[in-house]
């Protein structure tokens, strides 16, 4: 298993498990904000639309996180690269 420091991306796995607490606080949200005369497919869809919404944004979010990280430590290693062949260069 690839530790924490290693992951380079985030996929499928981590929005579902998001999805599934984003949608059940969508739902309560939906719930809240709704009549009560609203039917309950439209509750419960309007929370699961508002789960993917959140979930999408928040694994969005962290491969960004992770591709900014990722780009950083490409870029110190070239950057070690650089000044190696400049002072082999040199001499």
């Amino acid at each position: 298993m690839k530790s924490l420091k290693d992951i380079e991306f985030v996929g499928w796995g981590t929005f579902l498990v998001l999805f599934i607490p984003c949608s059940v606080i969508g739902a309560a949200f939906i719930w809240y904000v709704t009549y009560d005369t609203t039917e309950l497919a439209i509750r419960i869809g309007s929370g699961i639309f508002l789960g993917f919404i959140c979930a999408g944004f928040i694994t969005a979010g962290l491969n960004e996180i992770l591709h900014r990280r990722n780009v950083k430590a490409d870029n110190e290693e070239r950057k070690v690269a650089r000044k190696a062949k400049k002072k082999k260069k040199k001499r």
